[in-house]
């Protein structure tokens, strides 16, 4: 048998089913709420999902004939400071009291089969799984020795958690979407017991037990990381959502990047990477691989505000420049045939894509959610159409010449310069950049998108400088 939700005692939604009472929605005012173990003479046995979410209330008494407290409950209630859970639950679902951050106390009646609790903590009842730790924990937490398991986003909103000292049987805990730790906001360190098994820390970030993959980097600590020598992988998710990262250094021994691993870091300025490393490599602070024909990672926080993809670059990367903010326009040269999944997706601030060639191969979610970018291209090409890939198109002139790179060739310094084919460019030099006088050194028309400029004469000035300009 089944009812239609319903207002009681004008506190409650409900609905009836199979002669028990569901709770769907609390409708009353602050302060002390009891739910009543009895309406229309069935028993309240489920708190429903959400029952709760976002209202005012101070503390909930449940009666003891409450068995099911189901997904997200009480999430969200921004004035609950304790809970008691009486002997009769048998199921308490995931993000049950996530976001309540003046909870101090999930009470778990002793004679609970199921769960219990330790200084707030809530557990199963024979705590080898922390399942939520109160948002009011401050300083150092340390997980008892009982815990092998430690559940998705348990410590999530913990903001005055500085340290959380892993004991000596934890051998799981989530990462990415269900990273127990999101939100931590002063936490910065994860240390671990030496006597555990799965796990080791190093500095107060959490890595494998034979130290060779970066597990999670606190979320708390700001600035720029070196990664230790000897890593050779960093997991799923590891520094995701770090909003205080600013630089990331990998040594020559790392070999693996998970998927996710550096998603939403808005900070985050600039990748380097040890020359000596066999896979990936570093130009301007932003990643490739190691032959520079993959750009894998643009990071979001680059101070330029327009970027011009090396010519050498065939592959943009799945996610390469996902909700990168500060670009206002991006130029694609005639090498690139693929952009990946969401590889400039929500770069909300761009304006212009500048392609030098005809139409790279696109996944159809590329450029998911740039909804003010326009698709520019050079007369002549073919294969434009009025969009590509959901962006409007149109023929249009691009804003300025490259240099792509630089350095001795041949005992000459040398410059790769991009620029329109079949359209001059002029390579220009001065001696300062304190009123320059710039000095026109070479004209050139690009045969395939790039030429080469040598300058034989860079031996005789202390310094020198060039640009790269139209006639």
């Amino acid at each position: 048998m089944f009812m239609a939700a319903f207002v009681a005692e004008a506190q409650f939604n409900y609905t009836t089913n199979n002669g028990s009472i569901t709770i769907t929605r609390y409708t009353g005012s602050d302060g002390i709420v009891t739910v009543p173990a009895i309406i229309d003479g069935f028993p309240v046995t489920t708190i429903g999902g959400s029952a709760f979410e976002s209202t005012s209330v101070g503390s909930v008494v449940l009666p003891n004939s409450i068995t099911n407290i189901l997904y997200e409950a009480f999430i969200y209630c921004a004035k609950l400071t304790n809970v008691t859970v009486p002997s009769s639950v048998i199921e308490i679902q995931n993000f049950a009291f996530l976001g309540c951050p003046l909870l101090a106390d999930i009470a778990v009646d002793s004679h609970n089969a199921f769960y219990s609790s330790v200084d707030g903590v809530l557990f199963d009842k024979d705590q080898t799984t922390l399942l939520q730790c109160p948002e009011t924990k401050t300083g150092t937490y340390t997980i008892p020795d009982t815990v092998s398991s430690i559940g998705s986003e348990a410590f999530y909103g913990c903001g005055s958690l500085t340290n959380v000292m892993l004991g000596r049987l934890v051998s799981s805990v989530s990462t990415g979407g269900g990273d127990m730790f999101f939100n931590c906001t002063n936490l910065v360190a994860i240390t671990v017991n030496t006597n555990n098994d799965f796990y080791s820390d190093i500095g107060g970030v959490l890595f494998t037990k034979n130290r060779s993959t970066v597990v999670l980097y606190p979320w708390g600590r700001a600035g720029a990381y070196t990664i230790p020598a000897g890593t050779t992988s960093i997991g799923y998710s590891a520094f995701y959502y770090r909003q205080s990262l600013a630089g990331v250094t990998m040594p020559a021994s790392l070999t693996n990047i998970s998927d996710g691993a550096f998603g939403s870091c808005g900070a985050l300025a600039a990748f380097t990477v040890d020359g000596n490393n066999p896979v990936f490599s570093s130009n301007d602070g932003v990643l490739f691989d190691k032959t520079q024909s993959t750009l894998l990672l643009f990071p979001p926080a680059h101070p330029s505000p327009s970027y011009t993809i090396p010519n050498s670059i065939k592959n943009v990367h799945d996610n390469a420049f996902i909700a990168c903010e500060n670009l206002k326009s991006v130029t694609i040269g005639e090498s690139v045939t693929n952009i990946g999944s969401y590889a400039f997706g929500y770069c909300n601030n761009v304006t212009a894509f500048f392609f030098l060639g005809n139409p790279p191969g696109a996944n159809p979610e590329a450029f998911h959610g740039d909804t003010s970018a326009t698709a520019y291209y050079l007369p002549g090409m073919t294969g434009w159409t009025s969009t590509y890939d959901g962006l409007p198109t149109a023929p249009g002139t691009f804003p300025y010449p490259a240099i792509l790179n630089s350095g001795l060739r041949a005992g000459e310094f040398s410059l790769t310069v991009s620029w329109l084919t079949n359209v001059s460019v002029v390579v220009e030099g001065a001696a300062t950049l304190v009123n320059p006088v710039w000095q026109p050194l070479q004209t050139n028309v690009p045969s395939n998108g790039t030429f080469e400029f040598s300058d034989p004469n860079w031996t005789h000035y202390p310094k020198r400088f060039y640009r790269a300009r139209t006639p």
